[in-house]
């Protein structure tokens, strides 16, 4: 089994699946079905995964509160909701990747969840968190439903001719 699928051919993405091109069927067969990719992802509005619990902090320091990590790579449409608890401060939400920051910073002023959204690019491997940060000590953020939304395309795999 010389042949890794990599060498073989050459992927290129389309709309209802992965196009292999210039394969060479004979040698395809002698390649591990754990050779060939899983798939790829796709923009969408297709909740894929969450981490749905509240969390509450207090801290006048951005803190990481939820962590997912994603095994795929390509743009993820991630949403969260926040909140403070009582008064009338500040708290800030924000989207890091493997703990640098990613998205843009969103904030809320009120006692009712708001849903922030940010389209970002991620690979395979990489921790997508949640951190948030509170004006006051004394006021407490509300973080919760941090969501992926996407669409994984791993179904078929067209192999022109």
């Amino acid at each position: 089994m010389g042949n890794s699928f990599n060498q073989i051919i050459n992927l290129t993405p389309v709309l209802d699946g992965l196009v292999i091109v210039g394969a060479d069927i004979e040698a395809l067969n002698d390649v591990s079905l754990t050779e060939i990719p899983g798939g790829y992802f796709e923009m969408s509005d297709d909740l894929i995964h969450s981490n749905d619990d509240e969390v509450i902090h207090d801290h006048k320091v951005w803190t990481k509160v939820k962590e997912i990590w994603t095994p795929y790579n390509g743009t993820m449409r991630i949403k969260f909701d926040i909140r403070h608890g009582t008064g009338s401060s500040y708290v800030w939400g924000k989207i890091y990747k493997d703990g640098v920051e990613h998205g843009a910073q969103k904030e809320n002023l009120t006692e009712i969840y708001e849903t922030y959204s940010d389209d970002l690019v991620f690979a395979e491997g990489d921790l997508i968190q949640l951190y948030t940060y509170s004006e006051c000590e004394t006021v407490d953020c509300y973080a919760r439903n941090l969501r992926i939304y996407g669409l994984i395309n791993n179904s078929f795999i067209n192999i022109a001719l």
